[in-house]
Protein backbone atom coordinates (compact mmCIF):
# COMPACT_ATOMS: atom_id res chain seq x y z
CA UNK A 1 0.00 0.00 0.00
CA UNK A 2 1.32 3.41 -0.98
CA UNK A 3 0.41 6.53 1.02
CA UNK A 4 0.91 9.78 -0.93
CA UNK A 5 1.31 12.19 2.00
CA UNK A 6 2.51 15.09 -0.16
CA UNK A 7 -0.55 14.78 -2.36
CA UNK A 8 -2.83 14.56 0.69
CA UNK A 9 -1.33 17.79 2.03
CA UNK A 10 -1.60 19.57 -1.34
CA UNK A 11 -5.20 18.45 -1.72
CA UNK A 12 -5.97 19.75 1.78
CA UNK A 13 -5.12 23.32 0.76
CA UNK A 14 -7.90 23.14 -1.83
CA UNK A 15 -10.41 20.92 -0.04
CA UNK A 16 -10.41 22.65 3.38
CA UNK A 17 -11.66 26.08 2.15
CA UNK A 18 -14.27 24.47 -0.10
CA UNK A 19 -15.59 22.28 2.71
CA UNK A 20 -15.62 25.25 5.10
CA UNK A 21 -17.70 27.31 2.67
CA UNK A 22 -20.13 24.43 2.14
CA UNK A 23 -20.49 23.98 5.90
CA UNK A 24 -21.56 27.64 6.24
CA UNK A 25 -24.14 27.54 3.44
CA UNK A 26 -27.12 27.55 5.88
CA UNK A 27 -25.86 30.86 7.32
CA UNK A 28 -25.98 32.53 3.89
CA UNK A 29 -29.72 31.80 3.64
CA UNK A 30 -30.58 33.45 6.95
CA UNK A 31 -32.28 36.87 6.82
CA UNK A 32 -29.90 39.80 7.18
CA UNK A 33 -26.72 37.87 8.04
CA UNK A 34 -24.00 40.18 9.29
CA UNK A 35 -20.66 40.24 7.51
CA UNK A 36 -18.82 39.98 10.79
CA UNK A 37 -20.62 36.86 11.95
CA UNK A 38 -20.27 35.22 8.53
CA UNK A 39 -16.54 35.92 8.53
CA UNK A 40 -16.16 34.54 12.05
CA UNK A 41 -18.25 31.52 11.13
CA UNK A 42 -16.13 30.86 8.08
CA UNK A 43 -12.98 31.22 10.17
CA UNK A 44 -14.20 28.74 12.77
CA UNK A 45 -15.42 26.25 10.13
CA UNK A 46 -12.08 26.49 8.32
CA UNK A 47 -10.16 25.83 11.53
CA UNK A 48 -12.33 22.84 12.42
CA UNK A 49 -12.12 21.27 8.95
CA UNK A 50 -8.40 21.97 8.79
CA UNK A 51 -7.94 20.15 12.10
CA UNK A 52 -10.09 17.31 10.82
CA UNK A 53 -7.95 17.02 7.71
CA UNK A 54 -4.68 17.10 9.67
CA UNK A 55 -6.05 14.60 12.16
CA UNK A 56 -7.02 12.15 9.42
CA UNK A 57 -3.68 12.48 7.64
CA UNK A 58 -1.88 11.81 10.93
CA UNK A 59 -4.13 8.80 11.52
CA UNK A 60 -3.21 7.49 8.07
CA UNK A 61 0.43 7.82 9.07
CA UNK A 62 -0.16 6.19 12.47
CA UNK A 63 -1.99 3.21 10.94
CA UNK A 64 0.29 2.99 7.90
CA UNK A 65 1.68 -0.44 8.76
CA UNK A 66 -1.48 -1.73 10.42
CA UNK A 67 -3.93 -4.07 8.76
CA UNK A 68 -6.71 -2.86 11.07
CA UNK A 69 -7.79 0.10 8.96
CA UNK A 70 -11.30 -0.09 10.43
CA UNK A 71 -9.81 0.98 13.74
CA UNK A 72 -8.47 4.11 12.02
CA UNK A 73 -11.96 5.05 10.86
CA UNK A 74 -13.42 4.44 14.33
CA UNK A 75 -10.68 6.54 15.93
CA UNK A 76 -11.37 9.32 13.44
CA UNK A 77 -15.08 9.35 14.27
CA UNK A 78 -14.43 9.45 18.01
CA UNK A 79 -11.85 12.24 17.79
CA UNK A 80 -14.22 14.25 15.61
CA UNK A 81 -16.52 14.75 18.63
CA UNK A 82 -13.71 16.54 20.51
CA UNK A 83 -12.47 18.99 17.87
CA UNK A 84 -15.52 21.36 17.86
CA UNK A 85 -15.36 21.74 21.67
CA UNK A 86 -11.63 22.44 21.52
CA UNK A 87 -12.11 25.09 18.84
CA UNK A 88 -15.02 26.80 20.58
CA UNK A 89 -13.07 26.97 23.79
CA UNK A 90 -11.26 29.88 22.12
CA UNK A 91 -14.47 31.68 21.08
CA UNK A 92 -17.06 33.40 23.23
CA UNK A 93 -20.75 32.50 22.78
CA UNK A 94 -21.50 35.91 21.29
CA UNK A 95 -18.99 35.39 18.49
CA UNK A 96 -21.28 32.96 16.70
CA UNK A 97 -24.61 33.56 18.41
CA UNK A 98 -27.46 33.54 16.00
CA UNK A 99 -25.29 32.65 13.01
CA UNK A 100 -24.71 28.94 13.42
CA UNK A 101 -26.32 26.37 11.17
CA UNK A 102 -28.46 25.25 14.13
CA UNK A 103 -30.97 27.98 13.33
CA UNK A 104 -31.28 26.85 9.75
CA UNK A 105 -31.71 23.27 10.91
CA UNK A 106 -34.33 23.89 13.58
CA UNK A 107 -36.15 26.71 11.77
CA UNK A 108 -36.52 28.86 14.92
CA UNK A 109 -35.22 32.36 15.68
CA UNK A 110 -31.71 32.19 17.10
CA UNK A 111 -31.50 31.96 20.86
CA UNK A 112 -34.84 33.73 21.56
CA UNK A 113 -35.89 33.08 25.12
CA UNK A 114 -32.68 31.24 25.89
CA UNK A 115 -29.98 32.26 28.30
CA UNK A 116 -27.48 30.50 26.07
CA UNK A 117 -27.50 29.29 22.42
CA UNK A 118 -28.85 25.86 21.42
CA UNK A 119 -26.33 23.05 21.11
CA UNK A 120 -24.22 24.60 23.84
CA UNK A 121 -22.01 22.94 26.39
CA UNK A 122 -20.78 24.86 29.44
CA UNK A 123 -22.11 28.06 27.83
CA UNK A 124 -20.04 27.55 24.70
CA UNK A 125 -21.91 27.01 21.39
CA UNK A 126 -20.85 24.19 19.09
CA UNK A 127 -21.47 23.35 15.46
CA UNK A 128 -24.10 20.56 15.28
CA UNK A 129 -22.14 17.36 15.58
CA UNK A 130 -23.76 15.64 12.65
CA UNK A 131 -22.52 18.45 10.35
CA UNK A 132 -19.00 17.97 11.67
CA UNK A 133 -19.30 14.21 11.27
CA UNK A 134 -20.63 14.67 7.75
CA UNK A 135 -17.60 16.76 6.83
CA UNK A 136 -15.30 14.26 8.48
CA UNK A 137 -16.91 11.45 6.49
CA UNK A 138 -16.34 13.45 3.32
CA UNK A 139 -12.70 14.00 4.29
CA UNK A 140 -12.27 10.27 4.93
CA UNK A 141 -13.79 9.57 1.52
CA UNK A 142 -11.48 12.04 -0.26
CA UNK A 143 -8.38 10.65 1.49
CA UNK A 144 -9.40 7.06 0.71
CA UNK A 145 -10.02 8.01 -2.92
CA UNK A 146 -6.58 9.64 -3.22
CA UNK A 147 -4.88 6.59 -1.69
CA UNK A 148 -6.86 4.25 -3.96
CA UNK A 149 -6.01 6.25 -7.09
CA UNK A 150 -2.32 6.37 -6.19
CA UNK A 151 -2.24 2.62 -5.61
CA UNK A 152 -4.02 2.01 -8.92
CA UNK A 153 -1.49 4.27 -10.66
CA UNK A 154 1.33 2.39 -8.94
CA UNK A 155 -0.06 -0.95 -10.12
CA UNK A 156 -0.43 0.35 -13.69
CA UNK A 157 3.13 1.67 -13.65
CA UNK A 158 4.47 -1.58 -12.22
CA UNK A 159 2.63 -3.59 -14.88
CA UNK A 160 4.01 -1.31 -17.58
CA UNK A 161 7.51 -1.67 -16.15
CA UNK A 162 7.16 -5.45 -15.96
CA UNK A 163 5.93 -5.56 -19.55
CA UNK A 164 8.80 -3.34 -20.65
CA UNK A 165 11.30 -5.48 -18.74
CA UNK A 166 9.85 -8.58 -20.38
CA UNK A 167 10.17 -7.02 -23.81
CA UNK A 168 13.69 -5.86 -23.02
CA UNK A 169 14.56 -9.39 -21.89
CA UNK A 170 13.25 -10.74 -25.20
CA UNK A 171 15.22 -8.08 -26.99
CA UNK A 172 18.41 -8.98 -25.10
CA UNK A 173 17.89 -12.60 -26.05
CA UNK A 174 17.44 -11.61 -29.68
CA UNK A 175 20.59 -9.53 -29.61
CA UNK A 176 22.58 -12.39 -28.16
CA UNK A 177 21.19 -14.85 -30.68
CA UNK A 178 21.82 -13.21 -34.05
CA UNK A 179 19.82 -14.83 -36.79
CA UNK A 180 21.91 -17.87 -37.75
CA UNK A 181 20.83 -17.74 -41.40
CA UNK A 182 21.87 -14.10 -41.68
CA UNK A 183 25.27 -14.78 -40.12
CA UNK A 184 25.82 -17.92 -42.20
CA UNK A 185 24.84 -16.17 -45.44
CA UNK A 186 26.96 -13.12 -44.59
CA UNK A 187 30.05 -15.25 -43.99
CA UNK A 188 29.47 -17.13 -47.24
CA UNK A 189 29.15 -13.84 -49.09
CA UNK A 190 32.34 -12.57 -47.45
CA UNK A 191 34.17 -15.74 -48.49
CA UNK A 192 33.05 -15.26 -52.08
CA UNK A 193 34.07 -11.59 -52.08
CA UNK A 194 37.52 -12.33 -50.66
CA UNK A 195 38.09 -14.77 -53.51
CA UNK A 196 36.66 -12.73 -56.39
CA UNK A 197 36.51 -9.07 -55.21
CA UNK A 198 39.03 -8.40 -52.43
CA UNK A 199 38.41 -4.63 -52.36
CA UNK A 200 34.69 -5.06 -51.94
CA UNK A 201 35.34 -7.72 -49.30
CA UNK A 202 37.15 -5.24 -47.10
CA UNK A 203 34.27 -2.75 -47.22
CA UNK A 204 31.77 -5.55 -46.67
CA UNK A 205 33.72 -6.79 -43.65
CA UNK A 206 33.78 -3.30 -42.12
CA UNK A 207 29.99 -2.99 -42.37
CA UNK A 208 29.40 -6.50 -41.10
CA UNK A 209 31.72 -5.83 -38.18
CA UNK A 210 29.92 -2.56 -37.42
CA UNK A 211 26.55 -4.31 -37.47
CA UNK A 212 27.69 -7.14 -35.19
CA UNK A 213 29.42 -4.72 -32.81
CA UNK A 214 26.24 -2.68 -32.49
CA UNK A 215 24.28 -5.84 -31.65
CA UNK A 216 26.70 -6.64 -28.86
CA UNK A 217 27.15 -3.13 -27.45
CA UNK A 218 23.48 -2.10 -27.40
CA UNK A 219 22.46 -4.54 -24.67
CA UNK A 220 21.48 -1.78 -22.22
CA UNK A 221 19.72 0.43 -24.74
CA UNK A 222 16.03 0.63 -25.42
CA UNK A 223 15.78 4.02 -27.11
CA UNK A 224 18.47 5.26 -29.48
CA UNK A 225 18.97 8.32 -31.63
CA UNK A 226 17.54 8.06 -35.13
CA UNK A 227 21.05 8.65 -36.45
CA UNK A 228 22.36 5.47 -34.79
CA UNK A 229 19.34 3.43 -35.89
CA UNK A 230 19.71 4.57 -39.50
CA UNK A 231 23.43 3.86 -39.48
CA UNK A 232 22.90 0.27 -38.39
CA UNK A 233 19.97 -0.04 -40.79
CA UNK A 234 22.13 1.24 -43.67
CA UNK A 235 24.89 -1.22 -42.77
CA UNK A 236 22.35 -4.03 -42.75
CA UNK A 237 20.92 -3.02 -46.14
CA UNK A 238 24.42 -2.66 -47.60
CA UNK A 239 25.31 -6.16 -46.42
CA UNK A 240 22.14 -7.58 -47.96
CA UNK A 241 22.66 -5.57 -51.14
CA UNK A 242 26.02 -7.29 -51.70
CA UNK A 243 24.31 -10.63 -51.34
CA UNK A 244 21.17 -9.99 -53.43
CA UNK A 245 22.66 -7.40 -55.82
CA UNK A 246 20.00 -6.10 -58.25
CA UNK A 247 17.31 -8.19 -56.59
CA UNK A 248 17.23 -5.68 -53.73
CA UNK A 249 16.67 -1.96 -54.17
CA UNK A 250 16.24 0.57 -51.41
CA UNK A 251 16.01 4.31 -50.84
CA UNK A 252 16.37 6.36 -47.65
CA UNK A 253 15.03 9.91 -47.66
CA UNK A 254 14.96 11.49 -44.23
CA UNK A 255 15.62 15.11 -43.19
CA UNK A 256 19.08 15.36 -41.65
CA UNK A 257 17.83 17.45 -38.73
CA UNK A 258 15.81 14.47 -37.49
CA UNK A 259 18.89 12.33 -37.02
CA UNK A 260 19.98 13.98 -33.78
CA UNK A 261 16.67 15.39 -32.52
CA UNK A 262 14.52 12.23 -32.65
CA UNK A 263 14.71 8.76 -31.17
CA UNK A 264 13.21 5.35 -31.90
CA UNK A 265 13.22 1.99 -30.11
CA UNK A 266 16.45 0.18 -30.91
CA UNK A 267 16.23 -2.02 -34.04
CA UNK A 268 12.74 -0.65 -34.82
CA UNK A 269 13.48 0.28 -38.45
CA UNK A 270 16.08 -2.46 -38.97
CA UNK A 271 13.48 -4.99 -37.81
CA UNK A 272 11.02 -3.85 -40.50
CA UNK A 273 13.67 -3.97 -43.20
CA UNK A 274 14.76 -7.43 -42.08
CA UNK A 275 11.17 -8.71 -42.15
CA UNK A 276 10.66 -7.30 -45.66
CA UNK A 277 13.71 -9.18 -46.94
CA UNK A 278 12.88 -12.33 -45.04
CA UNK A 279 9.24 -12.65 -46.11
CA UNK A 280 9.46 -11.66 -49.78
CA UNK A 281 10.92 -13.22 -52.88
CA UNK A 282 13.88 -11.37 -54.44
CA UNK A 283 14.69 -11.82 -58.14
CA UNK A 284 16.41 -9.75 -60.80
CA UNK A 285 13.22 -9.55 -62.82
CA UNK A 286 11.09 -8.60 -59.81
CA UNK A 287 13.35 -6.93 -57.23
CA UNK A 288 12.26 -6.15 -53.71
CA UNK A 289 11.96 -2.39 -53.28
CA UNK A 290 12.22 -0.86 -49.82
CA UNK A 291 11.56 2.83 -49.24
CA UNK A 292 12.26 4.61 -45.96
CA UNK A 293 10.82 8.12 -45.92
CA UNK A 294 9.55 10.91 -43.69
CA UNK A 295 5.90 11.76 -43.22
CA UNK A 296 4.33 14.74 -41.50
CA UNK A 297 3.66 14.73 -37.73
CA UNK A 298 7.10 13.29 -36.95
CA UNK A 299 6.55 9.88 -38.49
CA UNK A 300 8.69 7.52 -40.55
CA UNK A 301 7.28 5.28 -43.28
CA UNK A 302 8.85 1.95 -44.21
CA UNK A 303 7.32 0.60 -47.44
CA UNK A 304 8.03 -2.47 -49.52
CA UNK A 305 6.34 -4.18 -52.44
CA UNK A 306 4.81 -7.56 -51.65
CA UNK A 307 6.27 -10.61 -53.37
CA UNK A 308 5.28 -13.49 -51.17
CA UNK A 309 7.38 -16.61 -51.27
CA UNK A 310 6.17 -20.07 -50.41
CA UNK A 311 8.96 -20.92 -47.96
CA UNK A 312 9.92 -18.34 -45.32
CA UNK A 313 13.00 -18.22 -43.14
CA UNK A 314 12.47 -18.91 -39.46
CA UNK A 315 11.23 -15.75 -37.77
CA UNK A 316 13.36 -14.09 -35.10
CA UNK A 317 10.23 -13.37 -33.06
CA UNK A 318 10.76 -9.61 -33.14
CA UNK A 319 7.70 -8.91 -35.22
CA UNK A 320 5.20 -6.11 -35.44
CA UNK A 321 3.41 -7.21 -32.29
CA UNK A 322 6.61 -7.03 -30.28
CA UNK A 323 7.42 -3.62 -31.74
CA UNK A 324 3.93 -2.34 -30.96
CA UNK A 325 4.25 -3.49 -27.35
CA UNK A 326 7.63 -1.78 -27.04
CA UNK A 327 6.07 1.51 -28.11
CA UNK A 328 3.19 1.43 -25.60
CA UNK A 329 5.14 2.35 -22.41
CA UNK A 330 6.94 5.17 -24.26
CA UNK A 331 4.17 7.08 -26.02
CA UNK A 332 0.45 7.19 -26.64
CA UNK A 333 1.12 7.29 -30.37
CA UNK A 334 0.49 4.03 -32.18
CA UNK A 335 2.15 2.15 -35.03
CA UNK A 336 0.12 2.22 -38.23
CA UNK A 337 0.10 -0.79 -40.55
CA UNK A 338 -1.26 -0.51 -44.08
CA UNK A 339 -1.42 -3.44 -46.48
CA UNK A 340 -2.77 -3.77 -49.99
CA UNK A 341 -2.42 -6.57 -52.54
CA UNK A 342 1.01 -5.39 -53.64
CA UNK A 343 2.19 -2.91 -50.99
CA UNK A 344 3.04 -3.16 -47.31
CA UNK A 345 3.67 -0.05 -45.18
CA UNK A 346 4.48 0.48 -41.52
CA UNK A 347 4.41 3.99 -40.07
CA UNK A 348 6.51 4.55 -36.95
CA UNK A 349 6.13 7.63 -34.69
CA UNK A 350 9.40 9.34 -33.79
CA UNK A 351 10.04 9.95 -30.09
Amino acid sequence: MIYPYKKLIRTGFVAVPLLAISALLPVFFQPNPSIGSMFKGLLVATIIIFLLWVMNVLLVKAFEKSKRQLLRYITSVLLTFLIPFIVFSFFSPTDMAGRLPSRAIHGSPPFEGHSRPPFALNSRPIIPLFIVQMNNALILFIIALIILRENERKIVNENAQLKLMNLEAQQQQLKQQIHPHFLFNSLNTLKSLIKNHPEEAEEYLVKLSSFLRFNINSNNQNLIALEDEMRICSDYLSIQKVRFKNSLQYTIELPKELYTSCKVPVFAIQCLVENAIKHNALTDSEPLKIEIGYLSDNKISVVNNIQDKHVNDTSTGMGLKNLTERYKPMTDKIIEIKRTDNRFEVILPLL
